[in-house]
């Protein structure tokens, strides 16, 4: 009987320490202003040596690399009100500080604020990997969001808002 409750109290301990990883959810809107937007950029950032982290759990901002602007080509601007496109955005739920990569890489979008700070937005093939966050003016790193739970809704922001052909 003792083996059994010993087993049974190793299983719950197992289970409460695997949930409490959970890295808790957010979304763009909670994390980041849209107050003083005055650009919103699709962009190619050519990072061929991005880094993946073995770990999501510990707090890696240290790790987190600097933006390169010399890595970037700009895509298509968004035109018009961008209120429709943060309606959206800030519908997409991102998994908060869900460190996957030390920066960004392929496409991704550019939210560029009054103060030269800005936010990329970036998602892979794989769910549960990107990387959202914001720089200050200098491309020092300024905070680390996370990342999409699913790439299709960094798909359809991309859809729904750019008047750009890719095959993603």
């Amino acid at each position: 009987m003792k083996k059994l409750m010993a087993v049974l109290l190793a299983i719950i301990s197992l289970c409460l320490c695997l949930t409490s990883c959970d890295p808790g959810e957010t979304c763009f809107t909670d994390e980041y202003s849209i107050e003083g937007v005055i650009k919103i950029e699709l962009l190619k950032y050519e990072n061929p040596d991005q880094g993946d982290f073995m770990t999501w759990v510990i707090d890696q901002t240290d790790d987190l690399l600097d933006y390169d602007f010399s890595k970037e080509t700009v895509l298509a601007t968004l035109e018009g009100d961008s209120h429709a496109f943060f309606t959206e955005l800030s519908q997409y739920e991102i998994l908060h500080k869900y460190f996957t990569y030390d920066s960004p890489n392929g496409m991704c979008i550019k939210i560029t604020y009054d103060d030269g700070k800005f936010a990329i937005i970036n998602s892979d093939d794989d769910s549960f990997h990107g990387y959202i966050g914001m720089y200050n003016a200098d491309g020092s790193v300024d905070s680390f969001c996370g990342c999409f739970y699913s790439r299709n809704f960094f798909v359809r922001l991309v859809e729904n808002h750019f008047d750009f052909i890719s095959t993603m």
